[in-house]
């Protein structure tokens, strides 16, 4: 006889359902979206830390590279030339110092600019023999005081427009050996008034007046030995007229119109020159040699 079971059996826990789990799912699944919320919350967090740390580095890095920047400018300012922060007129009163002393006979002014009134120190100096000013503008009236220097052998004036008028004052410093007057404003007029100095012997030459009449007028310069003319237009009438000059041992020509015609008799019949065109030997000239740099 078959045993019934007992319809009012407690239910064993096994046999238990929980309303609020969906059959088939553990108790432990339903806490799982709470959980991946957390996460997802945490994981976001960690992201803006992490950003906000790199844009704080990002930040330092360029901090520390503008500090640099400056820092490095202003000992850049401090390191500066002296002469960029000293005017003309103290270096050639320092200039002057040192030849009192007895550590120079020359003065050289490079970077920073004198003018006519500056020139004045110079007065009655006994000692100078060499005055080389490369900035600012001596003009004609500040070439005066320069005739009461006994000594003065050599005078170089840069970017100064020296015209006739001032070479009537040069040409009363009867010690003048070397004259460089590269940018000059003078004409073939003015060149004749230095048949007055005896003892010229050599001569640099430019001059925003340009004339072919320059070359007569400095082979009238009968002492020169050493003749350097820059952008001057001396044809092959006016080197001829050069290179015949009694004395002469040098000659540079920049910028001229002398034809290879012109060249080859200058070195036909003055092979004793010593001849640079456009600061380079002609390849006819039977003394062409190479030059080492810093020539």
């Amino acid at each position: 006889m078959t045993k019934e079971s007992n319809t009012n059996q407690a239910p064993t826990p096994a046999m238990t359902s929980n309303p609020a789990v969906p059959p088939g799912e553990s108790s432990e699944a339903s806490s799982s979206p709470d959980l991946r919320g957390n996460n997802l919350v945490s994981w976001a967090q960690q992201r803006r830390n992490l950003l906000a740390g790199i844009a704080l580095t990002i930040l330092l890095i360029l901090m520390t590279l503008i500090l640099g920047i400056i820092l490095s400018g202003r000992f850049a300012a401090d390191k500066a030339p002296v002469a960029s922060q000293v005017s003309g007129a103290q270096l050639l009163q320092e200039s002057l110092a040192a030849v009192g002393r007895g550590e120079t006979t020359a003065i050289r002014i490079v970077d920073a600019p004198l003018t006519d009134a500056d020139l004045q120190r110079l007065a009655g100096n006994k000692i100078v023999e060499s005055l080389q000013i490369d900035a600012g503008e001596i003009s004609d009236s500040g070439l005066d005081v320069l005739t009461t220097l006994p000594s003065l052998h050599e005078l170089r004036l840069r970017h100064s427009p020296i015209t006739d008028q001032g070479l009537q004052a040069i040409a009363r410093i009867s010690s003048l050996r070397y004259l460089n007057l590269p940018q000059s404003a003078c004409t073939p007029d003015g060149i004749t008034a230095l048949q007055s100095l005896p003892v010229l012997r050599g001569l640099r030459l430019g001059s925003s007046r340009p004339s072919p009449n320059f070359a007569r007028a400095i082979a009238d310069l009968t002492s020169l030995r050493a003749v350097h003319l820059i952008d001057l237009p001396i044809n092959d009438n006016g080197v001829e007229l050069l290179a015949t000059m009694p004395n002469l041992e040098s000659l540079y020509l920049d910028g001229a119109a002398v034809t290879d015609e012109g060249w080859s008799w200058v070195f036909r019949n003055h092979p004793q020159l010593h001849v640079h065109i456009n600061q380079q030997h002609h390849d006819n000239d039977p003394r062409k040699h190479s030059h080492h740099s810093g020539h």
